[in-house]
């Protein structure tokens, strides 16, 4: 049976979001547009 090797690796999204923490317990996150996400 063959096998894959995977190797972890990092990767970056192209979107960016206004984020502000202030303890574990609380994260807010906004979008830097107003509106909704439709699939």
């Amino acid at each position: 049976m063959p096998v894959v090797v995977i190797n972890p690796t990092d990767i970056e999204f192209p979107r960016s979001y206004v984020a502000d923490i202030q303890a574990v317990q609380f994260v807010e996150i906004k979008p830097k547009v107003e509106g909704f996400v439709q699939q």
